[in-house]
C-alpha cells in the first residue's frame, strides 16, 4: 500500500500567496484604498440596506473604491473594471 508523501517545499505557486504581493507598491489602487478607508461613509450619506433574503450587499466602501479607481484611470466600463 502506498503511503502519503510530504509536500514539495520548492513547489512554485501559480499566484502570489497574498494580494499585497500581487499589487505593486506604487500602484494607483493603493492611493484610492487609503483615501476611501480614511472617509466616514455614513457621514457622507452612504447606507447599507441589508435584506433578509438573497445575496448580501457589497460594502459601500468597496463600491466607492471601484468607482474612484475607474475615474482615476479613465476607465468607466464596469465590465473592464471587473
Amino acid at each position: 500500500m502506498a503511503r502519503i508523501e510530504g509536500v514539495d517545499r520548492n513547489q512554485q505557486f501559480m499566484f502570489p500567496p497574498t494580494l499585497e504581493e500581487w499589487v505593486a507598491k506604487d500602484h494607483p489602487a493603493r492611493v484610492v484604498e487609503m483615501f476611501v478607508e480614511s472617509l466616514d461613509t455614513k457621514e457622507l450619506g452612504f447606507s447599507e440596506k441589508n435584506r433578509k433574503t438573497g445575496r448580501p450587499n457589497y460594502s459601500p466602501k468597496a463600491m466607492l473604491k471601484i468607482l474612484l479607481y475607474g475615474y482615476a484611470t479613465g476607465e468607466r466600463s464596469s465590465r473592464i473594471l471587473e
